[in-house]
């Protein structure tokens, strides 16, 4: 409930931080509570006490603040609206709806604007799954709505509640602020809306968590083949200025096969986020044919918003994701970058004149990071049914110059299980994704190779460790040519080196702008890699052979082996036997000529 008088005045102002003398009956302030500071009743939340003061952070601009200006409690905490009408919406990190505040006040976001989070004009047809005298719990699907033509809305008991269904509202169409049920719980009745609150700050609960043994394919052929993502994991893309951050978060929202996409751009330049803002309604998913749109939800929070909202940012776009999860689907959080989110923290924390840690940061950072990534997770959802629902986490981080060693990347290293790096030197040679397959790691391997066993056949996992080997030997070798150059390897030597560059101009290499080779399938990935492998291995016993290498990398195969990531999925498939035979017939055809 909102305070309509005032329960203390402002007495100091450092930027978003700002100092109240609370009045003695309000002394019950909660920490993390919001209040409204001023006459424009900017939104805040109270992060510490001491003796009558507290310490509030400010999420909207503070300029025209002045001391002595009204302290309002609402004795509630920091809370998102969840409910049908938040697919297709763009919000900022406080959830306040950027589309209708252009609207209202135009492009600008202005300090006092509270339009509504979610539509109240829109009317929802609403299909009852429960009836009256039923026992619900948490959790518990009542009904459903087609939220648009791709993703079916379930309205869900919230948690916490409990009891009997005492009277069911007897129409189809509803608006959002319309009771839907009323359960008899403990002696009073609770009436059930189309939406519910939730505290951005905390998880939303769950029965049990599951192993994260099914890969979130991306179409990325480096990402799924070597460094999966698991649905329910935890995985960071890091890398510096220009490596491709961005274009790569934007690839995985289109094509990685989750139900739904949220996008949270924390900190990141207007021009990034207004690009992202006009290319997404314009994407097709490709799996539907319908605007990317129709299954995302935004958040953005640009660079020169108020810092304490960019902060807010992760756990908004963490809370509407945790929602759709609980319905049973499959969701993508993508987050550019913590690192932003990082610096806000420390410009709060500095502010709030808290002993920094490292570099600046507060030595909670760790901590709150921690806290973030274990919202992710494979679960098995509250309602009786026991539906599985997954919530994949990919964030970004941003080191300064590339070096990985700086706090915000070494913190995210101990809490992921799947590390992107991307690498300034590919990208320099337009290698896309530019992935460093020497530092990458994915610790989700082993947990999903049954999926790719049983989608391309058993000898997957062989065939990804002799690539990654490869890759491994080309990386040593490399060293040994810029001290002692070419005349000091072996023949077999030379040939490595032709095949690595191979396997990274034929299948690691890959086109975000082309129009087949933008996403690769599991099937066609498996063959391509096989066909290169088995290209290599044939290759190797005609050097053994006393076949020289000049005479094995001049074969035409190799050539079609190249255009194979631009061919559709059929054609690789239909080709992948006669291209074996033909690099056994070319090859066997040198060594007769040569040897």
């Amino acid at each position: 409930m909102k305070s309509e008088q005032p329960i203390g005045v402002v007495t100091g102002i450092k930027g978003p931080v700002v100092v109240a003398a609370i009045q003695q009956s309000d002394r019950d302030l909660m920490v993390n509570e919001v209040v409204y500071v001023g006459a424009e009743r900017l939104i805040g939340e109270t992060s510490s006490f001491a003796e009558e003061k507290a310490t509030i952070q400010v999420y909207e601009d503070t300029s025209g603040l002045e001391r002595g200006a009204p302290l309002y409690r609402t004795r509630e905490l920091l809370s998102v609206q969840l409910g049908p009408g938040l697919l297709g919406s763009v919000y900022d990190g406080l959830q306040r709806p950027l589309e209708r505040i252009a609207e209202k006040v135009g492009p600008y976001v202005r300090s006092g604007v509270r339009p509504g989070r979610l539509p109240k004009e829109a009317i929802w047809e609403f299909t009852a799954a429960v009836e009256r005298g039923a026992r619900v719990e948490g959790g518990t699907i009542l009904g459903t709505i087609r939220e648009n033509e791709l993703i079916e809305h379930k309205v869900m008991v919230p948690p916490g509640t409990h009891g009997t269904i005492v009277n069911f509202a007897e129409k189809e169409l509803y608006s959002v602020d319309d009771v839907v049920c009323t359960v008899s719980q403990g002696g009073r009745e609770v009436g059930i809306k189309l939406t519910q609150s939730w505290p951005v700050r905390t998880a939303r609960p769950y029965k049990r968590k599951l192993l994260p043994d099914r890969p979130l394919l991306t179409g990325q052929r480096i990402l799924d083949t070597f460094f999966c993502a698991a649905k329910g994991g935890r995985t960071a893309v890091a890398g510096g200025f220009g490596t491709g951050k961005t274009v790569l978060q934007h690839q995985i929202a289109r094509f990685a096969d989750a139900d739904i996409v949220v996008y949270v751009g924390c900190g990141e330049r207007g021009n990034e986020i207004a690009d992202l803002l006009e290319r997404f309604p314009r994407l097709k998913d490709p799996r539907t044919g319908f605007s990317l749109m129709k299954r995302s939800v935004i958040v953005a929070n640009t660079s020169n918003m108020p810092v304490a909202a960019r902060e807010a940012s992760i756990y908004t776009g963490a809370t509407i994701a945790e929602y759709y999860r609980d319905m049973g689907y499959d969701v993508a959080l993508l987050v550019d970058s913590t690192t932003r989110w990082a610096e806000a923290l420390r410009e709060i924390s500095t502010g709030q004149g808290e002993m920094p840690g490292e570099e600046g940061y507060p030595p909670r950072m760790a901590s709150r990071l921690a806290e973030f990534y274990e919202r992710a997770g494979r679960v098995v959802t509250l309602g009786p049914g026991g539906e599985i629902g997954s919530l994949t986490i990919i964030a970004s981080v941003s080191p300064t110059g590339g070096d990985f060693s700086e706090p915000v990347t070494q913190k995210t290293l101990q809490l992921v299980r799947c590390f992107w790096p991307l690498d300034p030197i590919l990208a320099y040679k337009r290698q896309f994704p530019a992935v460093n397959v020497i530092q990458g790691f994915s610790g989700y391997v082993e947990n999903v190779e049954s999926f790719w066993h049983e989608k391309v056949g058993p000898s997957w996992s062989h065939v990804r460790q002799s690539a990654l080997n490869l890759l491994a030997e080309k990386s040593e070798l490399e060293r040994i040519v810029r001290l002692l150059g070419m005349g000091a390897l072996t023949e077999k030597e030379k040939l490595v080196l032709k095949d690595a560059e191979l396997l990274e101009e034929a299948f690691l290499k890959q086109s975000a702008y082309s129009d087949v080779d933008a996403y690769c399938g599991p099937s066609k990935q498996a063959r391509m890699i096989e066909l290169i492998m088995f290209l290599h291995k044939t290759s190797l016993e005609a050097i053994e052979k006393g076949l020289l290498s000049k005479a094995i990398v001049s074969i035409p195969v190799r050539e079609e082996i190249m255009e194979l990531k631009l061919r559709p999925e059929e054609d690789v498939l239909g080709k992948y036997w006669n291209l074996q035979v033909k690099i056994e017939a070319q090859i066997t055809r040198r060594v007769r000529e040569y040897t």
